[in-house]
């Protein structure tokens, strides 16, 4: 076998074991200019007969050397005839203002800029050039950094875009199975000519003195130390997936309102329990640290104990639960309920909510109860006046409430589940709107969100019978001016 066949056999490999194609129409390439992906986008175009469309990012790193490679790549796709896409961007600038390092604010705007061509494009796929030596310099920079278990796992195959629309695993890393030696000799054998990096040759950054110091050494002794990485991180991704189901079944099993059952918990192994803990965190955005996870995991193992988080915020472990102290902040905290109906709720910044119980007469939908057309909660209203859920599919008894730490929603028509509050950041709101937004709460938890929609599982349809309307009222003297005050 020469190295020329190489390339081909294992991107075939790696398309068909994680199953990168099915279901593909178009697929999204991003192109560099460099060897790795002017190889990607060959074999795909040509060896495969692919249906292309390719991205480029001209960072403005490198001055005339980021021009070049931006002309590169256009050319390329003209001789080629693939679409491209071209974004610029002052990356130096952006990461400064997201505070970000140059790496991570890279790879921010390139899969946001990816997300986006792909909608606009009705592509379904994205495939990166990422290979089986990035993966071993993944994993050494995870070791020597300090890493659980997922950081062993390299980088994945597949993976979400993370892309609203964009179908889940639609991030492809065709190349995953190939050296870069394997690169270099597809490129030399078909003739392929590409742009190089100069930054890759210095130093300065930690992935370039592991190619340039560490690696020659471990291939010094092994000389299929890539492969035999990449294998090596393959099985740590399927024991990692094992892992992470039964962390997430004993979390299911454990719940007990917002908090965890201990006897639940301590019914299951200690390293599914640490899992299971670190699950429960995350859905509070708590922060993970490998200490914070062995001082929850000792908590449970005695039966009590409290855990600072934040200030005024605490992991409490008392009589049989896990579960979180959560800080209130006496001006802005409110919870209004909805036992009995109607009801009007006064909340802050002068927003009063009106809620009352209609009974649908046999035979009429319910939008023809309703004077707006945007109260179905199907589409996010900024100035919504309007609210209506299913009454019948409510857990208990509901709530208006402000956002806790941990709240999640399911937007009815829409696809996917998000944080309120990352939903929250795209609506573009300030941290104090974020604060007192009001959200209509069950037992299950948001069953909707003032201003943006409701949840699937409380959404009226045909066969709906009574809805709970939420509208706008006016305030009363009193809430307009603390309203104002809030304002000043």
């Amino acid at each position: 076998m020469t190295n020329r066949e190489e390339l081909p056999i294992l991107v075939d490999q790696a398309l068909s074991a994680y199953s990168m194609l099915e279901g593909a129409r178009l697929i999204l390439v991003g192109l560099s200019g460099g060897a790795d992906s002017v190889a990607l986008t060959h074999y795909l175009r040509f060896g495969r007969g692919l249906p292309l469309l390719a991205c480029h990012v001209n960072h403005n790193l490198r001055g005339r050397e980021s021009l070049r490679d931006e002309e590169f790549v256009r050319a390329l796709c003209d001789q080629w005839k693939i679409p491209l896409v071209v974004k610029s961007v002052w990356l130096d600038r952006y990461a400064a203002q997201k505070g970000l390092g140059l790496e991570e604010a890279g790879r921010e705007v390139r899969y946001r800029f990816f997300g986006q061509v792909m909608k606009a494009n009705g592509a379904n796929r994205a495939a990166t050039a990422h290979t089986a030596s990035d993966n071993l310099e993944t994993l050494l920079l995870n070791l020597a950094r300090g890493t659980a278990r997922k950081g062993l796992c390299g980088i994945p195959p597949v993976r979400p875009m993370l892309t609203e629309g964009i179908p889940p695993n639609s991030m492809i890393r065709p190349l995953i199975l190939c050296s870069r030696e394997d690169v270099e000799d597809y490129c030399l054998h078909n003739g392929l000519s590409y742009v190089i990096d100069s930054s890759n040759m210095q130093d300065d950054y930690a992935r370039n003195k592991l190619r340039h110091r560490v690696i020659p050494v471990l291939r010094g002794l092994n000389p299929e130390a890539v492969r035999a990485v990449s294998r090596t991180t393959a099985i740590f991704r399927e024991e990692e997936a094992c892992l992470d189901r039964a962390a997430r079944q004993l979390l299911e099993n454990s719940r007990d309102g917002d908090g965890l059952s201990l006897d639940a918990l301590l019914r299951e192994d200690r390293a599914i329990r640490r899992r299971a803990l670190g699950c429960f965190l995350e859905e509070w955005e708590i922060p993970l640290s490998a200490e914070l996870l062995e001082d929850a995991l000792a908590m449970t193992e005695r039966g009590s104990g409290k855990r600072t988080l934040a200030p005024s915020l605490y992991l409490l472990v008392r009589r049989g639960r896990v579960w979180l102290d959560l800080p209130r902040d006496p001006h802005e905290a409110f919870r209004v309920s909805l036992e009995s109906l109607p009801a009007r709720a006064e909340l802050p910044d002068g927003l009063v909510l009106e809620a009352r119980l209609e009974e649908l007469p046999q035979g009429k939908a319910w939008r023809d109860v309703l004077p707006h057309r945007e109260a179905s909660g199907e589409k996010v209203y900024k100035n919504l006046l309007y609210l209506a859920l299913d009454y019948d599919k409510i857990k208990g008894i509901p709530s208006i409430r402000q956002r806790l730490p941990g709240d999640r929603i399911a937007l009815a028509g829409r696809n996917g589940t998000k944080t309120v509050k990352k939903l929250l950041i795209e609506q573009k709101l300030t941290q104090y709107e974020k604060s007192i937004l009001p959200v209509v709460a069950d037992e299950e938890g948001v069953a909707a969100l003032w201003g943006v929609g409701v949840d699937r599982r409380c959404a009226p349809g045909p066969e709906t019978r009574r809805l709970l309307i939420l509208r706008r009222a006016e305030a009363s003297a009193r809430a307009e001016g603390d309203g104002k005050s809030k304002n000043t």
